[in-house]
């Protein structure tokens, strides 16, 4: 899995991590916001922002008038359609099954699903994607995972599992001032979840040791 981080300010964060059910690899994003000069984000969204990445963590099924409702009774007045604003910024969204999945559009192109019936055996046949927030003092960053099916053939439980303990373990004690903060704090939590962290579901072996024990060498974040 690669993971990489990516803020509203024109800077890239990289990383590696890897959770109980495979080792993750290193890299960083491009962030095209180096060409565009954003509008400052005001200190009560950033506040409302935060309290959403934390409750949305906790209850991954509220959507927008949940999170509206909780917000209001904070003390911030932030309506249905604001709420649901936010979420989109931040790339978050309520999970709950969603009604007539199995009808599709007719006018629709129907692409082939390429991994039906493959055998996921091996490191590196297969990716996809996933993404988190994270709030820093002035701003947010995303955190992109790139995930190997070899590690996570059945769903992405194991992806979340780890957004969840970084979070909790990390990014939600941790206030970062600014980029250069988050790229030394979270790499050092990522090195630490690599090569020191024993994990019984691994038998009490890190997972360096567990799936890459030749690339135990001298770590650079």
């Amino acid at each position: 899995m690669d993971f990489g981080f990516s803020s509203g300010v024109g800077s890239v964060i990289s990383g590696t991590v890897s959770t109980a059910s495979g080792f993750v690899s290193s890299t960083g994003l491009v962030n095209t916001s180096i060409y565009y000069k954003g509008t400052p984000i005001s200190d009560e969204e950033l506040a409302c922002k935060e309290i959403i990445d934390h409750l949305h963590t906790d209850n991954p099924a509220w959507g927008a008038r949940q999170m509206s409702a909780q917000l209001k009774a904070r003390g911030y007045h932030v309506g249905r359609r604001k709420a649901r604003r936010y979420m989109n910024e931040m790339d978050i969204y309520p999970i709950y099954p969603k009604m007539n999945l199995s009808k599709r559009m007719q006018q629709a192109k129907v692409c082939p699903y390429l991994l039906r019936n493959a055998v996921i055996d091996k490191p590196n046949q297969a990716r996809s994607i996933d993404i988190t927030y994270i709030p820093i003092k002035r701003g947010f960053l995303y955190l992109t995972a790139v995930i190997d099916w070899h590690s996570r053939w059945a769903d992405n439980i194991m992806i979340e599992r780890w957004f969840r303990s970084f979070k909790y373990e990390e990014a939600y004690l941790t206030q970062y001032n600014n980029i250069k903060e988050a790229r030394t704090a979270i790499g050092q939590y990522i090195r630490t979840y690599n090569f020191e962290r024993h994990h019984s579901a691994l038998d009490y072996q890190t997972p360096a040791e567990c799936y890459y024990p030749a690339m135990l060498l001298p770590y650079v974040a």
